[in-house]
C-alpha cells in the first residue's frame, strides 16, 4: 500500500508544476490541460451528445431554463467561457451536466424537484460552477498522473517479479480509488455547491431554496438518502454543508 501511494504522489509531484486556482474557494489544483484543450474536448462532446439525445419541447420548462440561465450568466465575470448554452433534454432521470465549454445539459426530470426558479438556479449554478472551476480538466489531469504512475509501477514490478503484476494492478486500482479518485470527486462536488451558492447570491436568488431543492431530492430518492457514492456525499451531509456555507455567506 505504501509503495503504491508513493508512486501516485511521485507522479503528482513530477507533473504538478502547472496549477489552476478555483474561483471563490481559491483552491490550487493540478492542471495539465490548457483552456483551449478543454474547449476542444467540450465541443466534441457537445456534438456527440446532441446527436444521441432528444430535446425537450416543453415550452414552459424551456423558458424557465433560459430565464434562470441568463440571470446566472449575467453575474459571471472574468470567465474563460464566453458562450454558455442550456440544453433541455427529454429524459425522466433527475440529472444535469456542464461540459468544459459551458454547454449545460439538463434532463427534463429535474423539474420533479426544482419547484421554482430559485431551486432551478441551484442545480444550474452548481453545474456552471464545475466548468468555472475547471473540474473536468483537473479530473483528466489526475487520471493522466494516476495512469502514468500505474504504468511506471507496473514496469518496475514486471522487472522484479512478473508474478506480482496482477496483484499490483488490483492493489493500485483500489488504492487510487480510495486515496485519489473518490476524495477529489467529492471535494469537487462540495466546491461546486459553494461556488454555485455565490452565483445564486449575486443573481438575487434565495439561498435557502437550495436546501429545499436537496430536501426534494432526498424525498424523491429516499433509497439514496443515507448512502455515499464515488462522487457525492449523502443528501443529509450535503444539506448540512450547504447550511454552513449559507450561514457563512450571510455573516459577511
Amino acid at each position: 500500500m505504501k509503495g503504491t501511494a508513493y508512486c501516485i504522489i511521485l507522479g503528482m509531484i513530477i507533473t504538478g508544476c502547472s496549477k489552476h486556482q478555483t474561483p471563490i474557494t481559491k483552491r490550487d489544483q493540478m492542471m495539465l490541460l490548457s483552456k483551449a484543450d478543454e474547449m476542444s474536448i467540450g465541443d466534441k462532446e457537445y456534438k456527440r451528445l446532441l446527436s444521441c439525445t432528444t430535446l425537450c419541447k416543453d415550452t414552459e420548462k424551456k423558458k424557465a431554463i433560459d430565464r434562470v440561465g441568463k440571470k446566472l450568466i449575467s453575474v459571471v465575470k472574468n470567465s474563460h467561457i464566453k458562450k454558455w448554452e442550456f440544453i433541455l433534454v427529454e429524459k425522466d432521470s433527475i440529472n444535469a451536466a456542464c461540459l468544459p465549454n459551458g454547454k449545460v445539459f439538463i434532463n427534463s426530470g429535474v423539474f420533479k424537484v426544482a419547484k421554482n426558479d430559485d431551486q432551478l438556479a441551484t442545480i444550474l449554478a452548481h453545474e456552471m460552477s464545475h466548468a468555472l472551476a475547471r473540474h473536468g480538466g483537473a479530473r483528466i489531469s489526475r487520471n493522466k498522473v494516476v495512469n502514468g504512475a500505474g504504468i511506471g509501477g507496473g514496469l518496475a514490478i514486471a522487472v522484479l517479479n512478473p508474478l506480482l503484476i496482477i496483484p499490483y494492478i488490483g492493489l493500485y486500482q483500489a488504492t487510487t480509488e480510495k486515496l485519489v479518485t473518490t476524495p477529489h470527486n467529492r471535494l469537487e462536488e462540495k466546491e461546486a455547491d459553494e461556488i454555485g451558492l455565490n452565483l445564486m447570491k449575486k443573481a438575487g436568488y434565495d439561498l435557502k431554496q437550495s436546501i429545499a431543492f436537496w430536501e426534494n431530492m432526498k424525498t424523491v430518492n429516499k433509497h439514496k438518502g443515507k448512502t455515499h457514492t464515488k462522487t457525492h456525499l449523502s443528501y443529509d451531509e450535503r444539506i448540512k454543508d450547504l447550511q454552513k456555507v449559507i450561514t457563512k455567506m450571510q455573516s459577511i
